[in-house]
């Protein structure tokens, strides 16, 4: 039974990849991007590019837990969509922990380094969105808020009043 199941798995594996892999060329020199934004917690990621998928289900999950391996990153995942010209993993990590040519070098390592490549990896480091006093978020110049505040009692009457 276990080797009828082990079978049956192999074979789903097998027809979930329904390309032939390419082989990756390992000179491929990738373009890292780096930007920042503000969001509501202090947080870096990085939207991989990778080449060389062929399925979800192999493909994915294999990157997937090579990334997971490395120590520093906390939530990984794949963006696959059969056609698309990329695929691209999303990973959060730690900076001070995994450095970007880790994140790269894991990915293209598997399998000797004979199936993904890495042409660009985009990293934006999140930074916590400033609140004043009142704990409501600051404004930026960027941030345009659109609406009005009703007046409180106080200087409606200091209208009123010579």
């Amino acid at each position: 039974m276990k080797y009828a199941l082990s079978l049956l798995f192999a074979l789903s594996v097998l027809m979930a990849c329904n390309e032939a892999p390419q082989k990756q060329s390992a000179d491929v020199k990738t373009e890292i991007v780096h930007l920042t934004a503000q969001g509501p917690s202090a947080k870096t990621t990085a939207n991989i590019q990778i080449d060389g998928m062929m399925c979800e289900i192999a493909c994915g999950g294999k990157i997937k837990k090579e990334l997971y391996e490395l120590e520093g990153v906390s939530k990984a995942d794949i963006a696959y969509n059969d056609g698309d010209a990329a695929d691209f993993a999303v990973v959060e990590y730690d900076p001070n922990v995994v450095s970007e040519e880790a994140l790269i070098a894991s990915i293209q390592s598997i399998a000797d380094g004979e199936l993904y490549s890495v042409p660009k990896m985009e990293v934006t480091q999140f930074t916590p969105v400033m609140s004043n006093e009142s704990g409501a978020e600051a404004e930026d110049e960027n941030n345009m808020s659109v609406g009005f505040r009703i007046p409180g009692i106080l200087e409606v009457l200091k209208n009123f009043m010579p």
